[in-house]
């Protein structure tokens, strides 16, 4: 008996390529169960598809003619309509391996829109196999399917070639790979080749077999080189973060010592005028006597209210800290690496502010947005807020006080908005110029000074008050008695459908 080696070359090549499959397969399922990476998942479902669908395909041998159904819709839909299937899994494969919905988010959710209706066409084109096997339309929703795939296929890859990455790379070299068969699957059919006569042709079923092989070996290398970058990306993050918080702690004690130190002499000048005021004030007449004890008080509410400046920095830190750690807790690798930098110009411009008396608007007003987005960070974006800045306080002419109005900021965020259950949360800061005053507003639609008291009432571990509004309380008062009574703060309890707070401060301007 003479074996015809010739005619088994197909049968081997098929069960070579559904061992490699299979591999993959298994491959990529233990990756999604171990990972829980759904690009995994869908790769893996991909794959299983497109075993079964070749598994089918040994029908076309004798020997394999027990994988012939008597039910002929049932031999139609694995022998046919269940590539398409296969195909659209492939699309959500896609879009999940390259991140589309973040990195071209319009593309993605025309593609993913397109490939969804035509899942839609696959099921009632399936179901309608079952329910009418001879129905003239199936042929129409076959046709109408692949064409719907292979167009998305070449317009997807031409869109991403514009943002050649490693991912774009790997795609491309994929996906080419089955356009190349789809291509030459429908060149032979439209112009009717003799391929099992030709030199040149081969079986499109082959062809379809080698092109897949490609795609397959391409992606899961392409899988494990992603899985490989991703974890480097998260070490350098990782690092680079570790690298800021140690900056950060060394700002932090330099600032405490610089404080520290500041006090001390601060301190001592204050011993040696009082004395020097004690030595001469049998000296001067009771006017002048009179004169320099006003200009005294001046000069130590000034000296007072510069040391009650460098007590703010600390506790604005150490609650920029705490929104780190809160960042960190949720795993948000990803995203820390903005955090960081918003945070650290936050810091710098904290550090520059306070050392002087008075700073521009525009840089207080730089540093407090920071802060409050840092802010609506940490809240998961759960309040809306807005800054509404009259443009001329914006020139070099207007100073404020710096890191005044972050405590107010802090107190509506935290037991105003914080504490509310539901409902729209909004924060608006603005500062108006009225006449030859500032006019500072910052209002919070939270759930009002009594409830958040009642509130702290109930939580004993929250009856502490803010160091910052302690602070700032002083700051206000030695404002006012060195502008003579034009600084102010008010508090406004909003009632009815506005519950909220307001708080206006009146500043002076210099």
């Amino acid at each position: 008996m003479t074996i015809h080696y010739a005619a088994l070359y197909p049968v081997f090549l098929r069960f070579i390529f559904l061992g490699a499959l299979l591999s993959i397969f298994f491959y990529v399922f233990l990756r999604y169960i171990f990972q829980k990476d759904r690009t995994a998942l869908y790769y893996g479902i991909y794959t299983l598809l497109l075993s079964v669908y070749f598994i089918f395909q040994f029908t076309a041998f004798p020997e394999f003619s027990f994988l012939v159904f008597d039910y002929r819709p049932l031999n139609v839909f694995f022998k046919g309509n269940l590539l398409n299937l296969v195909f659209i899994f492939y699309f959500f494969f896609a879009s999940g391996f390259l991140d589309a919905s973040k990195r071209y988010p319009r593309l993605d959710r025309f593609i993913m829109t397109v490939v969804r209706i035509n899942l839609g066409i696959w099921c009632v084109g399936s179901a309608l196999l079952f329910i009418l096997p001879n129905s003239p339309v199936l042929p129409v929703f076959n046709k109408v399917e692949f064409l719907l795939i292979l167009v998305l296929a070449i317009l997807g890859t031409l869109a991403v070639t514009r943002f050649w990455s490693y991912l774009e790379r790997f795609f491309v070299a994929g996906v080419s790979a089955l356009i190349l068969s789809a291509l030459y699957n429908v060149y032979v059919h439209l112009f009717h080749i003799q391929w099992d006569t030709s030199p040149v042709f081969i079986d499109p079923a082959v062809m379809l077999i080698l092109c897949v092989l490609i795609e397959q070996f391409t992606y899961a290398y392409a899988i494990v080189y992603k899985a490989r970058m991703e974890k480097n990306k998260v070490a350098v993050l990782e690092k680079y973060w570790i690298n800021e918080l140690q900056t950060n702690k060394q700002l932090q004690n330099e600032l405490q010592a610089s404080m520290t130190k500041y006090q001390e002499q601060l301190e001592s000048q204050i011993k040696e005028r009082l004395a020097e005021i004690y030595r001469r004030d049998d000296e001067l007449q009771e006017e002048k006597l009179q004169k320099r004890l006003e200009e005294y008080k001046r000069s130590a509410l000034e000296s007072e209210l510069k040391a009650l400046r460098t007590q703010i920095n600390p506790h604005f830190l150490f609650n920029c800290m705490n929104i780190l750690s809160s960042f960190v807790i949720r795993d948000l690798k990803e995203e820390a690496l903005d955090f960081i930098l918003k945070f650290s110009r936050l810091m710098r411009l904290v550090l520059e502010n306070s050392s002087h008396h008075q700073v521009r608007i525009e840089k207080d007003i730089e540093a407090l947005k920071l802060y409050v987005h840092l802010e609506a960070v940490r809240y998961d974006h759960t309040f809306k807020y807005k800054f509404d800045i009259d443009p001329e306080l914006l020139s070099d002419d207007y100073h404020i006080p710096p890191l005044l109005l972050q405590p107010y900021v802090e107190n509506a965020i935290h037991h105003g908005l914080g504490n509310k259950a539901s409902g729209e949360r909004r924060l608006n800061i603005s500062l108006k110029l009225r006449h030859d005053n500032i006019v500072c507003e910052i209002f919070d639609n939270g759930v009002g000074r009594e409830k958040a008291n009642a509130l702290k009432t109930s939580h004993p571990l929250n009856m502490h008050r803010s160091m910052g509004m302690k602070v700032t309380e002083s700051r206000i008062t030695l404002l006012r008695e060195l502008s003579k009574g034009k600084a102010s703060v008010d508090v406004i309890d909003l009632v009815g459908d506005n519950t909220g707070t307001v708080i206006r401060i009146i500043l002076p301007v210099n």
